[in-house]
């Protein structure tokens, strides 16, 4: 289509007629009282590859608010998303509508608002220096997304700000999700494994990051916070980490850790040190390897630890109301070839 045939189409969609051809019937008198009656703004659906071969020539044609529908196929090409448009993927699951970038980032976000759904983001990079996803300012909300292969799964700064729900990141060069500059997140029920970094990095003072209901799983640390950022984070199942589960650092770094599951990590469960406060109620820490809390004397004095479970070896059955409903979630959730690492963590 061309500009103007996309212009015509969406009209008609709206109106039952183009604006071309309406204005063409007014008298010149008409025209302020016309303008004044027309429908108020209706999003268009721009489908890729029918209304247009890429989704970056979509996005080009868009106008903000409208809804670009993307068909199950590979896509090989590198998106920058700066108006304020929803990309999904259309009849499909995540894994049938597949983004690829060759040395460069999938998809960079800088517009002031958008959403993303139901798609693969990839990396093929020899430099191990792109990602799958940077969100650059603005607010974004990323769901049923999976991203895999860049240098990191996510990368958020420069004070922009996400919800991401539903989302698998895994084997990812370097850390899975990395947030800094005064960014906020709010993670829930996705999964973040097999990255060869960090699970979830966030550090800068101003920078604020909430995780609920995710699993957290054979990265290097779990959840790693510093710089003064803070965290809160809930009902958490973080294991198999080869550092620890979650480590707080630095003075004037805070965590709300509470009601968390975190188990089978190499250098323990939760680890605070270097002046950092934390408050850690409620959560299960058994079977980690270096044991299930390490607290330097810089940092006990602004630590609260109440009611954690806390012996060194993992009890018989977990029956944990929570626990089993997020792992009755996870148990039923498709996942690519790339994400194949066993769930069962009896074994």
């Amino acid at each position: 289509l061309s500009e103007q045939a996309l212009c015509e189409k969406r009209e008609r969609s709206k109106y039952g007629h183009s604006m071309v051809d309406s204005v063409q019937d007014l008298a010149a008198d008409d025209l302020a009282a016309a303008e004044a009656s027309v429908p108020p703004y209706v999003p268009a659906h721009i489908q890729v590859p029918e209304d247009f071969p890429s989704i970056s020539i979509a996005i080009e044609m868009a106008e903000d608010g409208d809804v670009i529908l993307v068909a199950p196929g590979e896509y090989r090409e590198s998106i920058s998303l700066y108006k304020d448009v929803t990309l999904m993927g259309h009849r499909g699951a995540p894994q049938d509508v597949v983004i690829i970038s060759k040395n460069a980032t999938t998809v960079t976000f800088c517009a002031r608002k958008g959403c993303l759904k139901n798609l693969s983001f990839r990396v093929e990079d020899t430099s191990n220096f792109f990602h799958c996803l940077v969100v650059e300012s603005g607010e974004v909300e990323v769901e049923s997304c999976e991203l895999s292969g860049g240098a990191w799964g996510i990368c958020i700064n420069n004070r922009a700000s996400a919800i991401v729900r539903s989302c698998q990141i895994h084997d990812n060069k370097g850390t899975g999700v990395n947030v800094y500059g005064g960014a906020r997140l709010s993670l829930i029920e996705s999964e973040v494994s097999a990255n060869r970094g960090r699970g979830i990095s966030v550090s800068d003072s101003g920078t604020a990051v909430v995780l609920m209901g995710n699993l957290i799983h054979h990265c290097s640390d779990g959840v790693y916070v510093y710089g003064k950022a803070s965290l809160r984070m809930e009902e958490n199942y973080v294991h198999s980490n080869q550092d620890s589960g979650v480590t707080v650092h630095e003075a004037g770094t805070s965590a709300v850790i509470k009601r968390n599951y975190m188990q089978r990590n190499g250098w323990g469960g939760v680890r605070i040190y270097s002046g950092a406060s934390a408050d850690v109620q409620d959560n299960d820490l058994q079977g980690n390897q270096s044991g299930p809390l390490a607290i330097d004397k810089a940092s006990q004095a602004v630590v609260v630890v109440d009611n954690n479970q806390t012996a060194e070896s993992l009890p018989t059955g977990l029956n944990s109301p929570s626990f089993l409903k997020m792992r009755q979630r996870l148990s039923t959730t498709p996942r690519s070839p790339l994400s194949s690492l066993p769930l069962n963590i009896s074994e």
